[in-house]
């Protein structure tokens, strides 16, 4: 599936920081099949698998921060994936 402007993937946040800019950094999702994934700059990839052997680095999945649009405001006060496209995409 490819993902455009005009269709979202739906994800599940697992973990974020704030930064003093508040902006979320630092982000883990995970997909609807279970699997994770690290939202970091080229720098902070390299930063985080520079002692990691090959084998260790394919286990890590990274998407860059400009792939990643954040949505916080829940409204329905549902789970983020119980019906998230109908909470958020529908004012798009």
């Amino acid at each position: 599936m490819k993902v455009t402007k005009e269709k979202f993937l739906t994800v599940e946040l697992l973990y974020y920081e704030i930064n003093g800019l508040e902006e979320p950094v630092n982000i883990t999702i995970k997909y609807r099949d279970g699997k994770e994934a690290l939202i970091r700059t080229r720098a902070e990839i390299e930063a985080l698998t520079q002692k990691l052997t090959p084998e260790q680095r394919a286990e890590l999945s990274f998407l860059d921060p400009s792939e990643v649009v954040c949505f916080f405001n829940n409204p329905g006060h549902r789970p983020n994936l119980e019906g998230a496209e109908d909470i958020y995409l529908e004012d798009l």
